[in-house]
């Protein structure tokens, strides 16, 4: 009668259906020695009607009793722990161990049928998305006379010829380099811009490397005359700056400038973005907002809100900052809506977010390379969820 009573509750048990007394009862069983085999017996049969249909992988088992012994509520199996010891102490610990593997198998494939039906969606989304590509060496060159130039990263030719400034495309970068007859060319300017889902390097006329970001725009002029070293930003770009005490180097972006000599720091002035930033990795440079400014060293960097007029100096993680120029999304503490954003300008996608997102940040990196599905089954995997609608991607 007992044992027929065990196997009755055992049962139950493991289909989640046992009421706390029921509970109870089963647990004094199986504590009972003299059961002992009769629960060797349940579980071997419960677990041989199982491996058919799911195969437990090496190891999880005591992964799976490790989680249960350490959670009062590991979420599908409840158990009392504080019960539990008070009913086997010194009794049966090794019944109540099977019955804890039991119970953690149960839990195990609950999970694991949870993770199926996620990776049914997930596919769903890799599907829609597989046929978007990761960003690529492109960009369009305006000229002094408004005529425009396409730029990829096929050959390498020369473009024109400005004022005696030789302008020439190598791979996936544009090259400026001066001439002997060089005119002071102070009122011609040229602009390198790059749409969404592209990026590019220029060399300046001077010397100086600029690696542009997603639809980002850089304004320039062909010659560097007069007492300063003047660009325009919008978007983002890193600077190498060749050093040139007597004419100081400026980068224009929004409200804010920053002046330097010679150095190499990051700038993101991106219009829809909360504030402009400013990396510094070497050199020294002095960033100015109306009548503010800042003196930033190696490893700081300045925040300019556009809500405000304050310049916050704080200490960055340069690595982080310069992830992108390296071919790297590199998120550290990053909210999802800032995550898509990144997203949307590097694939060209347009992202519509809810009215409302919980506060989760994400930290990680992945590289700028992989296909937008691949990035998005990564973010999945974090628990965002995702519709793709062709080019647009609604955050659920």
């Amino acid at each position: 009668m007992e044992t027929s009573r065990l196997g009755y509750l055992f049962n139950k048990y493991i289909q989640h259906q046992c009421s706390a007394s029921e509970e109870e009862e089963l647990m004094a069983l199986i504590a009972d020695q003299e059961n002992e085999q009769v629960v060797k017996d349940l579980v071997d049969k419960v677990i041989n009607n199982t491996e058919n249909e799911i195969e437990m992988p090496d190891g999880r088992s005591s992964e799976v009793l490790k989680n249960i012994l350490q959670h009062t509520d590991p979420g599908v199996i409840q158990m009392n722990k504080r019960n539990l010891l008070r009913i086997f102490r010194g009794r049966g610990v090794a019944a109540a161990i099977f019955v804890l593997f039991i119970a953690g198998f149960a839990y195990w494939k609950q999970q694991h049928r949870n993770q199926i039906s996620s990776e049914v969606v997930v596919n769903r989304v890799v599907d829609s998305a597989s046929v978007i590509s990761p960003g690529r060496d492109v960009a369009i060159l305006t000229m002094a006379d408004g005529s425009e130039i396409l730029l990829d990263s096929t050959g390498s030719q020369v473009l024109a010829v400005e004022n005696g400034v030789k302008i020439k495309k190598d791979g996936g970068a544009l090259v400026y380099s001066l001439e002997n007859n060089t005119k002071d060319s102070k009122s011609l300017s040229n602009t390198l811009t790059t749409p969404r889902g592209g990026q590019f390097q220029i060399s300046l006329p001077d010397g100086s490397r600029v690696w542009l970001n997603a639809a980002s725009t850089l304004r320039y002029p062909v010659v560097f005359s007069g007492k300063y070293r003047d660009v325009e930003l919008s978007g983002e770009a890193y600077f190498e700056v060749v050093s040139n005490r007597q004419k100081p180097f400026r980068v224009k972006a929004g409200e804010s400038r920053v002046e330097v000599l010679g150095t190499h720091f990051n700038v993101n002035a991106y219009p829809d973005e909360a504030a402009i930033e400013t990396s510094l990795l070497e050199g020294k440079v002095k960033v100015e907002k109306g009548s503010r400014s800042e003196i930033l060293l190696p490893g700081q960097q300045a925040v300019l809100p556009a809500s405000s007029k304050e310049i916050k100096k704080l200490y960055a993680d340069v690595e982080s900052v310069v992830a992108w120029k390296n071919g790297i999304f590199q998120f550290d503490g990053d909210d999802i809506a800032g995550i898509m954003r990144q997203i949307g300008r590097w694939y060209d996608v347009e992202v519509i977010l809810p009215d409302y997102l919980p506060v989760r940040h994400f930290e990680g990196k992945i590289s700028r390379r992989a296909g937008l599905a691949e990035v998005l089954h990564i973010l999945e995997l974090s628990g965002v969820e995702f519709k793709v609608d062709g080019k647009k991607i609604m955050v659920r």
